[in-house]
């Protein structure tokens, strides 16, 4: 299914804002350790990328799950928001619909650079399917059963948080339109019943193409995924 944007673009000089695909990390490390990204994603240079970042509170969510839960919250506000899950076709500046949602998991590998291999649905999946299919992707890369080089991500994860990232601005894999970025855990301060109180969070970096998704759909995606459950 193909639909055209509800919004026009900006204008040409929106689209030619951004000549080369951009990342910038906001955290405490030397970022020279940051891996080099895969070849595909040099198709980045024709995005418009706009990128939005907040806090995922995570309370009381045992360390080992939080990928887990956090691909559910994703994949259930992507069926919310089905545009973020679809792939912009600039020619005609229409968005086409995915009816599945092929999440994309980026992994740094020493031989391969920036390995993203894709889950398929992963909102449809218990926790220890979800476990056995990221195990078997780590250990055996392309060779794993779970491994299909025809499938494109629809969104793509990011963890930077696994390299000691808090907030970044990753790259988008086109065409799909949307890649959030998960930063390590920190405990900030929030206010309820007149005095602060420690949260468990996950900064959050949502980095999205401009030229088809407003700052509001955004915001509101990410709205939704913090109320998620």
């Amino acid at each position: 299914t193909v639909s055209t944007l509800e919004q026009p673009l900006v204008g040409k000089e929106i689209n030619e804002s951004i000549e080369i695909p951009a990342e910038t990390l906001i955290n405490e490390i030397n970022s020279t350790s940051i891996p080099t990204m895969a070849l595909n994603m040099s198709e980045g240079k024709n995005t418009v990328p706009a990128t939005i970042f907040d806090f995922l509170p995570v309370d009381n969510l045992p360390s080992q799950r939080i990928l887990f839960e956090i691909c559910h919250r994703v994949a259930k506000s992507l069926l919310k928001f089905p545009k973020l899950n679809g792939f912009y076709i600039p020619k005609t500046n229409e968005i086409k619909k995915n009816n599945s949602i092929n999440m994309g998991i980026a992994m740094d590998t020493d031989h391969l650079g920036l390995f993203v291999p894709v889950i398929t649905n992963p909102h449809l999946l218990s926790y220890d399917d979800f476990r056995n299919i990221l195990d078997d992707l780590k250990t055996n890369r392309v060779k794993s059963k779970f491994f299909n080089a025809d499938l494109t991500p629809t969104f793509t994860l990011s963890n930077i948080g696994s390299i000691g990232g808090l907030w970044g601005t990753p790259v988008l894999i086109p065409p799909s339109v949307g890649i959030l970025a998960i930063g390590r855990q920190t405990i900030q301060p929030v206010w309820r019943n007149n005095a602060f109180e420690p949260q468990t969070a996950i900064p959050i970096s949502f980095t999205f193409d401009h030229r088809c998704i407003s700052g509001k759909t955004g915001c509101q995606f990410l709205n939704n995924l913090k109320n998620e459950s």
